[in-house]
């Protein structure tokens, strides 16, 4: 079977272009470029060729995904990264570390096999939620992008580049689990006004990325829009999670739940 990935200069130029994955590993190799970013999941053919069609990345969870590897991607820098070795080298398992180019560091963990259908995203991250480490959980969706080896990050210039490779006895199994049933509450007596500000609160966000200082505040904002309209916590967190993993400087998981706990006055 025939695997493509989404490829894309920069997030804010997607417009759902696909290239197979063995053109996305030359692109990654290819020295003195800027390599760009492409999607974390693998398509198949006909998911590819609608895709293309759409011009869109959008609503690609409609697909069923496939991958050979796990991606853990790290935003607080070297402590995190020591932590996340430490449980990886007690699980005997193989990885590659690469930096960002930024303070983060991307963790590549090959499978015994490759994962197959619409619940992957879904079953890697329940996976690295079971490790304790403070990885960016968001990654963990159809559509998600990430940089490639090569790519020069916007802000300091340093190119993604390799860090290490460690060794492990053991080759990483992830079983497939069956996400829970999507809730969507809507209290009658919640606010339309509210819901329609919050709907208007996202669809701004999608076209125009809030500055990196004001991203809390427009995500807790729009969460409280949710909250006031009696939408429920676990729908609210869902559909900020999507439009944070559309921005190019998108905020970690723990940020995302911060921003709607709070919104809905949750401890």
């Amino acid at each position: 079977m025939k695997f493509y990935r989404e490829w894309c200069s920069a997030p804010h130029t997607r417009k759902g272009s696909m290239m197979p994955v063995n053109m996305i590993a030359r692109i990654a190799n290819s020295p003195n470029i800027d390599t760009g970013y492409a999607s974390v999941y693998y398509f198949d053919e006909n998911a590819a060729n609608a895709i293309i069609l759409s011009r869109s990345s959008s609503g690609l969870g409609r697909f069923d995904v496939y991958t050979d590897e796990l991606v853990i991607d790290l935003d607080s820098g070297d402590e995190q990264l020591a932590l996340t070795e430490r449980v990886l080298k007690e699980r005997g398992l193989s990885y590659t570390v690469w930096a960002s180019g930024g303070k983060g560091y991307h963790i590549y963990i090959r499978l015994s096999a490759t994962m197959m259908g619409n619940n992957v995203p879904y079953s890697q991250k329940k996976y690295v939620e079971s490790l304790g480490i403070k990885a960016d959980l968001s990654l963990y969706q159809h559509g998600r992008i990430l940089s490639l080896p090569g790519r020069v990050h916007p802000k300091t210039g340093v190119r993604k580049h390799r860090v290490k490779r460690v060794r492990g006895s053991n080759v990483l199994t992830i079983p497939l689990l069956t996400p829970p049933e999507p809730v969507f509450r809507f209290d009658a007596n919640g606010g339309l006004g509210d819901l329609e500000a919050g709907l208007w609160s996202l669809i701004s966000m999608l076209g125009q990325e809030p500055d990196v200082g004001n991203r809390h505040t427009a995500l807790w904002s729009a969460a409280l829009h949710f909250a006031d309209a009696g939408v429920s916590y676990a729908t609210t967190l869902e559909l900020i999670t999507e439009v944070n993993s559309k921005w190019e400087y998108s905020k970690d998981g723990d940020g995302i739940t911060l921003a709607v706990k709070q919104a809905y006055k949750i401890k």
